[in-house]
């Protein structure tokens, strides 16, 4: 429901993994090597990391948009409405 109401909202948050601290969407760095390592700016910066690090990327779009017609678009924009209005109730 969350993501219905904020939907640029990230839908998964990350950590890094030299300070465990929370990464802001974007702002991080992602190893090219290691299974799902993720670094922040001021470690990549401190400490470093063996591998190549490459930066996050924030999705600026809806990947629906691609795979989806303008027809089927239309029709779960209005079926998100119905069960938006249903919760309301």
């Amino acid at each position: 429901l969350y993501h219905l109401h904020n939907p640029d909202a990230p839908a998964f948050a990350s950590n890094c993994n030299l300070c465990q601290m929370e990464i802001d969407p974007g702002t991080g760095f992602r190893c090219t090597v290691c299974l799902d390592f993720d670094v922040c700016a001021p470690c990549k910066e401190k400490r470093g990391h063996d591998h190549p690090l490459v930066p996050q990327t924030r999705k600026a779009y809806d990947e629906t948009r691609d795979r989806l017609t303008e027809s089927e678009r239309a029709e779960r924009h209005a079926q998100l409405a119905k069960t938006m209005a249903l919760l309301v109730h």
